[in-house]
């Protein structure tokens, strides 16, 4: 696991289900302690190697909650054909989006914010930095909002 430029062993203590289809892992550093979680804020990064089909991927999941106990709390989407992230999640509940690189290069799959209630974690390239400042637009497959956020995906259902 991974909290900044620090790699460092962890083990899962505990999963809980919170809905049928999102599971939220508990993380305990395996030799720091309580003291290796650091102050971390919930909507902060932690980078997890992961095997995947016996191949190692990193992959990147944010705090649910503040550090408890010497504890990490994330939740992980979880869906029936392995694909996670915000765009398989949209595709997974019927909302047709669009995409093409899925790094937040192309622009492709930015969608207009309606509303938000927190701050967007722009992990795209492709909005400049004025654009992001604003925080009208999003690129659903990289970018993550701490907090509630209602987007319009564009997608028009057929009458």
């Amino acid at each position: 696991m991974r909290t900044h430029a620090h790699w460092s062993e962890a083990v899962v203590t505990a999963v809980r289900e919170l809905t049928p289809s999102v599971r939220e892992i508990l993380l305990r550093p395996a030799h720091d302690g309580a003291a290796g979680c650091g102050d971390w804020a919930p909507g902060s990064d932690l980078q997890v190697l992961v095997l995947v089909g016996g191949r190692p991927q990193t992959r990147s999941y944010s705090l649910v909650g503040a550090p408890d106990d010497g504890a990490w709390r994330i939740a992980v989407k979880r869906l029936d054909d392995g694909r996670g992230g915000s765009l398989a999640m949209f595709e997974g509940a019927g909302v047709q989006t669009l995409s093409d690189c899925r790094r937040g290069e192309c622009g492709l799959c930015a969608m207009d914010v309606l509303a938000l209630e927190g701050e967007i974690d722009h992990r795209d390239v492709f909005p400049s930095e004025h654009e992001k400042a604003e925080n009208r637009r999003i690129c659903a497959c990289v970018s993550r909002v701490v907090g509630a956020v209602t987007l319009d995906s564009a997608f028009r259902p057929d009458d």
